[in-house]
């Protein structure tokens, strides 16, 4: 199901510099909200609030921590496993390069 769902939401991006037939396909959402992560505002309730872009990426494309994003969005690090599911795996970004 997750491929089915990152194959219509998702959008052909580039891992690690590899080029492969069909394309990765990776979905971002910008504007995701994390407590007491970096540096950010502080929420009204004294916790400190940030917003990050996250990717969330099927794990048989063996994504790790620094490897190098290009997606339509811009190109990017993965910088920080956000989080994981059976199939899939979610990286807080950093612009790259």
């Amino acid at each position: 199901m997750s491929q089915r769902v990152l194959a219509h939401l998702g959008e052909d991006s580039i891992l690690r510099g590899e080029v492969v037939t069909p394309p990765r396909k990776v979905n971002i959402k910008h504007g995701v909200a994390f407590d007491g992560y970096g540096h950010g505002s502080v929420a009204s309730h004294g916790d400190m609030v940030v917003s990050k872009s996250v990717a969330t990426i099927l794990k048989a494309d063996s994504p790790v921590v620094g490897d190098t994003l290009l997606h339509p969005d811009g190109s990017y690090v993965l910088d920080v496993l956000a989080g994981e599911t059976t199939f899939t795996l979610q990286f807080i970004l950093r612009k790259g390069a």
